[in-house]
């Protein structure tokens, strides 16, 4: 009975030692998080459509105007910025040049599950 006791602890002290996996998870901060204030570089894993709107005076949800539409292209590298509860994503980089008149905005997904971080 010893010695089947003694082989159980030394078969399960191999197998505690040798099954050790090594898992690293890399995920994007949550949208809502204070990383996206400033403006990051991403790259798109999914096709999304981009707006550039205009604001005339007055209340923001009743007079924007959409002036253009881009599509963002799987792989494509863009620079982002969390726009608060109004805007979504604040999209700029090369091709979406923002002025003081008019910028480019994405209000949907409201998610990091688009893009990957760019280091």
């Amino acid at each position: 009975m010893k010695k089947l006791f003694t082989l159980f602890i030394l078969t399960f002290s191999i197998m505690l030692f040798t099954n050790t996996n090594v898992a690293s998870a890399q995920s994007n901060p949550g949208f809502n998080s204070n990383y996206w204030s400033k403006v990051r570089k991403v790259k798109a894993t999914k096709k999304v459509t981009t707006h550039l709107v205009t604001l005339k005076h007055g209340d923001w949800a009743n007079n924007t105007k959409i002036l253009q539409s881009k599509n963002i292209n799987r792989g494509q590298i863009i620079k982002v910025q969390n726009g608060g509860a109004s805007w979504g994503w604040i999209v700029s980089g090369k091709g979406f040049n923002s002025h003081h008149k008019a910028f480019w905005t994405m209000n949907k997904p409201l998610n990091t599950k688009w893009f990957k971080l760019v280091k």
